[in-house]
Parts: structure tokens; sequence; C-alpha cells
């Protein structure tokens, strides 16, 4: 912590509870809970039905294939700096074009998640093609650190699969947040070690695994669960809470920096237009942040904290409207074709709106960019002749 005291995280807790009061209120204020639709996958004609199909085939291999294709890219411009045992910078640091390549790899891979089982679902009998591709998926985004996209795609397949079957279970539920939680805890040390095996000698693999080798089960239990970096959102307040007080507020500044978010941080740098998460970060960690490009996640009541104080807390009313109208048309729609699963992901993309603004707007546009290229080329006719 930078110039503060403890009681700055219980001050965070209030002021974020203070902006969830609101977002719920304007959730509320919007949300109809009415019968939930049905999702079908049948057509009303034998031409429609093969053409659908043939859409959500050529929609998953083209989002697996863009996903490794970019993959592909990033290793052969970075000569494999790309693996996480081979960087000392983020990934879109460490890659040339890596402000592009990263999306078009992370973002194709994880919705070929819940469109491998869309196909599945439509033709039983591709069910190793579907797991096949998943699987792959599950492993180029661990190799790529990115829990959190893996975790949004099982979401998705969780929301198709409570559509077609109407509900779930809350036992099942339960079992699956288990499951998701067993799964992301153990993707980096997974990820690591096919890094090392791609990327070091036999010496240093050896030297890693006597490493782990020498702490106990439960050591490594608890340093998974309390000690790794996996929930830091609440430790960002108290570092917002001091930034205010010794240089006090932004009055939107961060806010008007929202378009700079899809440039590089160097470039973010000397054009002196910071977001929320440069300023607290080179606040926080100093020139090194600029250096790596590595920091902590700020999240919209943090940023609106930054800008314009606790009163701001109140515009939790703003996202929580729009969550609403999203989750209405979520339940709404019958017809899972191409764009409405990719816009099915940008809805979940969106986390609410609770994170860093600039960042949300970022992967928002860029999935839905994806989603109507997908959806354009897998609906294009190829003749025969």
């Amino acid at each position: 912590m930078k110039n503060g005291d403890w009681s700055f995280y219980n001050w965070g807790l209030v002021y974020q509870l203070i902006f969830f009061v609101f977002y719920f209120i304007g959730y509320l204020i919007i949300k109809k809970f009415r019968k939930v639709n049905t999702l079908n996958l049948n057509c009303t004609s034998d031409e429609e039905e093969k053409r659908m199909s043939y859409c959500i085939f050529k929609a998953y291999l083209l989002s697996v294939f863009l996903g490794f294709f970019s993959v592909i890219l990033m290793n052969l411009l970075s000569n494999g700096k790309w693996l996480p045992t081979m960087r000392s910078v983020t990934v879109t640091t460490a890659v040339p074009m890596g402000k592009v390549l990263f999306p078009m790899a992370v973002l194709p891979l994880t919705m070929s998640i819940p469109l491998s089982f869309i196909l599945y679902k439509k033709n039983p009998k591709f069910l190793l093609l579907s797991l096949g591709g998943m699987l792959f998926s599950f492993l180029l985004l661990s190799l790529l650190y990115q829990r959190g996209f893996i975790l949004m795609g099982l979401i998705i397949v969780i929301f198709f699969v409570n559509r077609f079957l109407k509900r779930i279970g809350y036992l099942r539920l339960a079992m699956i947040v288990f499951l998701l939680i067993f799964l992301l805890s153990i993707i980096r040390p997974v990820a690591n070690v096919i890094s090392y095996s791609l990327s070091s000698s036999k010496g240093e693999i050896q030297f890693v695994t006597q490493m782990r080798g020498t702490e106990s089960l439960t050591e490594r239990v608890k340093k998974f669960f309390l000690y790794s970096p996996n929930f830091d959102n609440i430790d960002v307040w108290p570092i917002a809470i001091s930034s205010v007080e010794e240089n006090g507020l932004l009055g939107g500044k961060t806010f008007l920096a929202i378009p700079a978010r899809f440039l590089t941080t160097k470039i973010r740098q000397n054009l002196n237009l910071v977001t929320a998460a440069d300023y607290l970060n080179s606040y926080y960690w100093g020139s090194t942040y600029w250096d790596t490009s590595f920091g902590f996640n700020v999240t919209l009541p943090q940023e609106l904290y930054l800008n314009l104080g606790w009163v701001s807390m109140v515009f939790g009313l703003i996202p929580g409207i729009i969550t609403a109208l999203i989750d209405r048309w979520l339940w709404k729609f019958t017809r899972p074709n191409i764009i409405n699963i990719y816009l099915v992901g940008v809805s979940f993309s969106t986390g609410g709106f609770i994170g860093e603004t600039g960042g949300t707007l970022q992967w928002v546009i860029a999935l839905l960019f994806i989603g109507i290229i997908m959806n354009y080329i897998s609906g294009i006719k190829i003749k025969r002749y």
C-alpha cells in the first residue's frame, strides 16, 4: 500500500457497496421477470436446415482456424516470446502488432467453445470434432494465460445448455461452479509446465519440477487460493483512495482518454492520454509499468471515484439499466444463428459493465467486429460446378 492505512480497504468496500446498491436499483427498474423462451435449432424446411448446419460448421472451423493462425503469427513474429515463461512483459508488448493479433487469437478461440457445443447439439455426429476443437482452444488460451476468457466461453456454454433444457438446477449449478474454480486454479501451473517444455532446456524443467516437488499439497493449495494473484479487485481500492488523497480528483480525465485504449501503452504515455489503469498503475509501480505494461485492472466504481469522488457511486444506475436491457434480449431470442451466438458472447464480455470502461468497450467492439465477419463468411454459398 502507498501512503495509506488499512482503513482504506473498509472505505473501498463501502464505496463499492453504494455503487452496487444503485446498480441493482437500475437493473430492477428495467428488468422484467418473464417466462424464458426455449431455444430451438430446428428449421422450417430441409433446405434451411442444411444451410443452418453448414453455417454453424463453417463458423466453428473459422473461429478455431483464425485463433490458431493468429497464435502462429504471434509465435513467428516474436520468436516464441509470447509464451508465459519466455516474457517479462505483457503479450501485446512482447509481440509485434500484439494489439491486433492478441484479440484475433483470444476472441475466436473463446467463441469456438460455445460454437463447438452448438455444432454438437445440431449434429451429434460431430462429437469428436467438437470436443477436439474445444480442448485445442483450452490449450491455446491457457498458454496465453487467459483464464478469464476460458471461463467466459464455458459460462456461455452453460447459458445455452440452460436455454435448451429450460433449467439446470441448483445442485448441478453448484457442481459446475466448483468444477470451474478447480479448473481455473490449475490452468496457470499447467500452462507453465507446457511453456517450459516448449521453451526451456531439460535441466531447467527438472529444476522447476524439483522446486515444486519440495512443497506439500497443503502448501500448494494455500498458494493457489490465498497467495496467488487471482482476486486483486479489492486490493486496488486503497491505491485509488491514496491517489485521490495525494493528488486530488481527475475530473473525468480518464474517461476522455477511453478512445486511446486501442493504442499501445507507450503511445498513450507519449500522448499523455492515460486510462484509469495507466494512471493507478504508474502511480503505484512507477516507470516499471510503462516499461512492461504489467499491472492490475481498475473497475468502473474505482474509476468513477478517481474522477468524481464517492458521490459518483450513484452512476451505478447506468450500467445496471444497460445490463437489464441486455438480459431482456438474452432471455427473449429463440434462434441461435451465428450472429446471435456472437452477440451472446458480446453480452457476456461486458461483464455487466463494471470493469474498466475503456477495456470493456475495446473488447466489445473487437468481438462484435469478428462476429460480423464470421456471420458474413459463414453465410457465403460456395457454388459447385
